[in-house]
């Protein structure tokens, strides 16, 4: 979801950072509650360098009344190895709680950034995401991603939580499915 990587784009994914909102600590529930969720993302202009893409995800967790939505725009400009990604979203308070993402006057709204460089070609990156605001989901990452297959990538990174909110700093590992 916040995934800048260029066959993703913060559509797809599910982060380990995400987790706190499936586990649950009370003994009188089930410790994991699935969801459904559907994701797109379209490119929607390409120039040299330059693409621009919308996206969004829309999850049904227990009930599908609490349905969860996240849309975005991003920017994306490619420089040999490197691709820089900026871009803004847009989720209702199922998906990223009550606290703000940008300001108080746009509570809703955020942006998104983050890049990745290739260090050997189609097989290992470097790559930073960041997302806005205050709420769980608010973190910078740094680390890396190794594609083990045309089709398997392994990525971990170091999650730093943006000031107040209520994150902690941690270790992301995810293996995903392209």
């Amino acid at each position: 979801r916040r995934h800048t990587r260029y066959w993703r784009d913060w559509s797809s994914d599910v982060c380990s950072s995400d987790l706190k909102k499936i586990i649950s600590n009370d003994k009188n529930s089930s410790p994991v509650f699935p969801s459904l969720g559907i994701n797109l993302q379209k490119q929607i202009l390409e120039i040299k360098n330059y693409s621009l893409y919308s996206g969004g995800q829309l999850l049904f967790p227990s009930k599908l009344i609490d349905y969860e939505y996240y849309t975005y725009i991003n920017n994306k400009y490619t420089l040999r190895n490197l691709k820089l990604i900026i871009g803004v979203f847009y989720g209702n308070n199922n998906y990223f709680g009550n606290e703000s993402r940008l300001t108080q006057n746009y509570k809703n709204f955020g942006l998104q950034m983050g890049y990745e460089y290739e260090i050997i070609k189609d097989k290992f990156f470097l790559q930073s995401d960041f997302v806005s605001g205050y709420t769980s989901l608010s973190n910078l990452i740094i680390g890396g991603a190794y594609k083990f297959t045309k089709h398997l990538l392994f990525s971990t990174g170091f999650q730093i939580p943006n000031d107040n909110n209520n994150s902690k700093i941690g270790l992301i590992f995810e293996l995903t499915l392209l």
